[in-house]
Formats: C-alpha cells, sequence, structure tokens
C-alpha cells in the first residue's frame, strides 16, 4: 500500500480541545501540516494553539448544528483555501444501564456519534470531490463499532450504525468514480480525562489502556496509508469483531462468561460517568 507524506497537507481536525483531539494536533504540527483546530472549547483551543509552531487557525464549532459544521468549512477554505482530511474525534458515551439513561441523553449520544458525523461528512465531501481527492476519518467506538458492551448501549448503537455508514459511502463513492475515502478509526482506549473513570473497568477486563501519543500514531498511519478502516488493539480485537458480526449468540455468551460480572460489578449501578 503505497503511503503518502502529509507535509503541507490542510487538515480540519474537529474535536482538537479533547484529550486524543489534542495529541493528534501535535503529531500533526510536528510533520508540517496545516491546520484547522475544531472543538468547543474556546480555551484548551487557545491552550493548544499556544503549543503548535506550523500554520493553523481555531475556531469553535458545534456539531448539533449543520450550520456551524458549514460556517467551519467556509473557514477552512478561505484560510488554506483547500481542504485534503477532515477528522473528526467529536462525540460521547455514558456508560450505564441503560434505563438510566434519560430521553435527552439518548438523542445526544446518537445525534453527536453517528448524525453530526454524517452530517460532517455531507458537509466536505462536495470539497473533496470538486478537489479530485481527499479523506474523512470519523472516529468510531471499540473495535468494528458493533461490539456489544452491555452497559454501553446507546454509544454502540450510534457506533454500530457509524460502521455501517462508513462501508455504505465508501460503495456509493466507488460506483460514482469519486477519489475520496471515508474512514472508520478505531482507537484503543486511552488515557484522556474523558476515559479516566473508566480506567478500573478496564484493568478489571485486562485490556491495556494506549497514552494518547500512541492513538495520535495510529492515525498518521491511517492517513498515509489512506485506509478505510483502522482498528486499533491488535488482532485478538479484530478477531472478537468478526465473530461477534458472524456469531452473535455463542460470542454473546462467551463474552458474557469472561467479562460480565467484572462489567456488572463497575458498571451496573452507573456511578462512573465522565465529568
Amino acid at each position: 500500500m503505497k503511503t503518502n507524506s502529509l507535509s503541507q497537507t490542510t487538515i480540519v481536525l474537529i474535536g482538537a480541545s479533547g484529550g486524543l483531539g489534542g495529541a493528534m494536533a501535535e503529531k500533526l504540527d510536528a510533520v508540517g501540516c496545516k491546520l484547522v483546530l475544531a472543538g468547543r472549547n474556546r480555551a484548551a483551543l487557545d491552550r493548544l494553539s499556544g503549543r503548535l509552531s506550523g500554520d493553523h487557525i481555531t475556531a469553535q464549532v458545534d456539531l448539533t448544528q449543520p450550520d456551524s459544521i458549514d460556517a467551519l468549512r467556509k473557514l477552512s477554505l478561505e484560510k488554506f483555501n483547500r481542504v485534503d482530511v477532515v477528522i473528526d474525534v467529536g462525540g460521547m458515551d455514558l456508560r450505564k444501564p441503560f434505563l438510566q439513561h434519560s430521553p435527552e441523553e439518548i438523542a445526544r449520544i446518537v445525534n453527536l456519534n453517528l448524525v453530526a458525523a454524517m452530517q460532517v461528512t455531507r458537509t466536505f465531501l462536495p470539497v473533496m470531490r470538486q478537489q479530485g481527492s481527499g479523506q474523512i476519518v470519523l472516529v468510531g467506538g471499540f473495535g468494528n463499532g458493533r461490539l456489544s458492551f452491555p452497559y454501553f448501549a446507546p454509544d454502540v448503537a450510534a457506533r454500530a450504525g457509524l460502521a455501517a455508514f462508513v462501508e455504505t459511502i465508501n460503495r456509493e463513492l466507488k460506483l460514482e468514480e469519486i477519489l475520496v475515502t471515508v474512514t472508520f478509526f478505531s482507537p484503543e482506549p486511552a488515557y484522556t480525562e474523558a476515559e479516566r473513570p473508566y480506567y478500573g473497568l478496564w484493568d478489571a477486563i485486562g485490556t491495556a489502556i494506549a497514552p494518547v501519543e500512541k492513538v495520535a500514531d495510529e492515525m498518521l498511519i491511517t492517513l498515509q496509508k489512506n485506509k478505510p478502516v483502522h482498528i486499533m488493539g491488535g488482532l485478538s480485537t479484530r478477531l472478537y469483531g468478526i465473530i461477534n458480526d458472524l456469531f452473535p449468540v455463542l460470542f454473546g455468551k462467551i463474552f458474557l462468561a469472561i467479562y460480565g460480572k467484572a462489567i456488572k460489578n463497575y458498571l451496573g449501578k452507573g456511578v462512573h460517568e465522565p465529568g
């Protein structure tokens, strides 16, 4: 597979104000990318901007508002005149019993993790089609997006929809001969503030927590190789996804027998939520 240089590539990074997004921004800056750093937290964006030395701008964006995403597109083109890559690290999840989710929480999870990612794609895809190339990377859940972890119900439902959307839109782009890749990127659990409440859970089920720098390095590989799917976690994680897709009932029994008690003990009362 061909490996591309990222130097002078214009990248819109949505979710740059978070832990993973910030680490990706620093890596992309170090290899010479031109960056549009977008997120909700203006103070965090300003702090990140102060750590970077390359050509970049910052912008606040509300992923629940299509007009805000469109304004981000316009700003990016005004500054750099093109957009080679869009990375959407935005999203949220609450890990607790399903019946403890309010209707508003369910709607927000599905909107941010699925609908917003589709809106980002819809907004930037015409730019890339006109340019003749581009890549849109949508960051999904653990594994292939369809691993059905108990107490993750709304998040898994949204991420599974996202994985299916990526598969579908890439087939459509191929039929239409549009030279743009939409990528499903699945990170490992990482050392971020958002993930901090769940460190004990991952430890209990024997899953390693990755440094944010490792996730950022994997993102660079995804961009350099223009990969449509990139799943972190090694062979075992990819194998879990395949078995879950082919034999969901069998996988469910094995999964619950091995990990069910630990997951229930940690998340069953709904006491661990990100701040």
